[in-house]
Formats: C-alpha cells, structure tokens, sequence
C-alpha cells in the first residue's frame, strides 16, 4: 500500500515578525502620492491642471504581486534547506496608525513535514556562533521604552509555544547565516524600480484638456507664464469685474471621467475654472480682455 505524502504545515506570518521583503509605502519609495507626483511632473503631464487618477488597491495589488515574485526569486531558494517550502501571500495589512508602524505583508510560510526537526538541528549549530546570540540580543530582546514578545533564547525558539514569532525568529536567523538579512531593502529598490517603470495602470491627463482639447494646452500654458497671464488676467478685470468669484462652480472642475477634481488654491485658478466651464479659448480670454 502507497503511503500518503505528509502535508506541509503553513504558518500565517508577516513581513514585522519576518522582515523578508518590504511593501511600506508610507515615507518610502513606494509611496502612492510620490508615484502620482513622479507621473504629473513628467513631461507628458508637466502643466498647474495636470492629474494623475490611482486606484490604490490596484496599485497595492501590483506591489503585492512584484513583492510574491521577489519572494519566489530570492528567498524560498535559500531557505529551502531550512524546511522553508513556500511563501503564499494574502494581502497587504495597514497599520491604523503609522507612528510606530509601517504596512506588513500578511503571508503563510508552507513549512515541510519535518521542517520543526531541521530547525532544531540548525539552531543547535547557530548557537555555536556567538554572532546568531548577538543578532537575537539586538533585535528580540526588550530594552528601555520597548516591550519584546519575540521569544530569547534559541531554547526559547525551538520550544514554538508562540509559532508565528517562533518561526519568524527562526528564519531570520536561517537569513543571518546566509548573510541575508539585508534582501528586504533590496527588495524596496527592486520593487520601486518596477513600479515606476512598469505600472501604468492608472488614468491621467490635464483637465483643461478634458474640456477644451488642445486649446485647452495653449490656456494651460499662458497660466504658466506670471507675466502674460497676470496681464490677461487683471485686462479682464478691468473689463468684467471677478464674475468667476461670483459663482461657487468654479471652485473645482472634474476631469472627463469624473473621477477626480482639481479645486482652486486662488481667484487665478477660479478664473481658469470659469473659462473652461463658459468653455471660453485663450483667444475668446483675450477678446473680452481687450
């Protein structure tokens, strides 16, 4: 009779108990508004009225993705050896707050049948290396202003009463000895890299140009230029009074798919606004302004 192959046991763990690849996008190069900036001052959309329209689940889920091959690529090889089989990934946690915490990659680690055997017998030859202590010294253990819950000693690790940060303290260790530990930050720049470069999943444009088309550029770039926008603007002033601070519509415009709007800082904005919606051209501004 065949016997039954042992299933691997999956640990749900993430990316604060086991720093194997890093998906934060607050304060770092992963960050959503930094991407929306990158794209808006590109050339393509370098105007005051440009947008850029990110669905930020769908750009969590690319990160998410690209973190998964990552994952595949320079983790799960090396820590085979280990009982680690493999890593499937669930969802990106964010944190209520970000004060003291950044967002975590929820993942479950497929350990192999007799993963907790391998681990033991790797401990035994980590704690003959006085540098696996100082690793846990530095960063398990409790000190002023900060409470541990990650387990002490390698005893402490190998009696998994707590299995997520048992296992997480394990494989960072399995990391340490493969002079590894440093992959979560190359995974950062690897990760931002390919979403800058790659993720185009987005909606962007000028709103000007959603509403008049390519005169809607040749007001957009006049806007630009201090001197002859100032001088149009205040000729129509003189002409028309400030109609456009007499009509609470022109507080904000949407773009074309209404799916964002640009709201006015200034009367200048308010001016422009109110032209677009009148759907006045540069040349029908400067007939009224003469």
């Amino acid at each position: 009779m065949k016997q039954k192959a042992k299933k691997s046991h999956a640990v749900l763990l993430n990316t604060d108990l086991f720093p194997c690849v890093c998906v934060a996008m607050y304060g770092t190069k992963l960050s959503l508004s930094d991407y929306e900036t990158s794209i808006r001052e590109s050339e393509t959309y370098d105007t005051d009225f440009a947008y850029v329209n990110i669905d930020p689940e769908k750009y969590e889920l690319a990160i998410m993705d690209r973190a998964a091959a990552f994952l595949d690529e320079n983790i799960i090889p090396i820590l085979k050896k280990y009982g680690l089989q493999g890593i499937q990934t669930i969802k990106i946690d964010k944190p209520q707050s970000y004060n003291f915490l950044n967002d975590a990659l929820i993942f479950y680690a497929e350990m192999a049948p007799k993963w907790k055997s391998t681990m033991r017998q790797w401990l035994k030859e980590f704690a003959k290396d006085q540098k696996f202590q100082d690793y846990i010294d530095n960063h398990f253990k409790s000190y002023d202003g900060f409470c541990s819950f990650m387990p002490q000693t390698f005893k402490d690790i190998a009696a998994m009463e707590d299995e997520d940060r048992c296992l997480g303290a394990y494989l960072q260790l399995c990391l340490l000895n493969e002079n590894a530990t440093d992959l979560w930050r190359e995974s950062l720049d690897e990760i931002s890299d390919w979403m800058f470069e790659k993720f185009e999943d987005y909606d962007a444009g000028d709103y000007l140009e959603d509403h008049l088309g390519a005169d809607g550029y040749d007001l957009a770039e006049i806007y630009g230029d201090d001197c002859k926008w100032n001088e149009l603007y205040w000729n129509l002033v003189a002409k028309m009074g400030f109609p456009w601070l007499h009509d609470d519509t022109t507080r904000t415009l949407a773009n074309a798919s209404n799916s964002c709007s640009f709201h006015a800082q200034n009367d200048a904005q308010r001016c422009v606004i109110w032209a677009v919606k009148n759907k006045y051209t540069l040349p029908d501004l400067q007939r009224l302004a003469a």
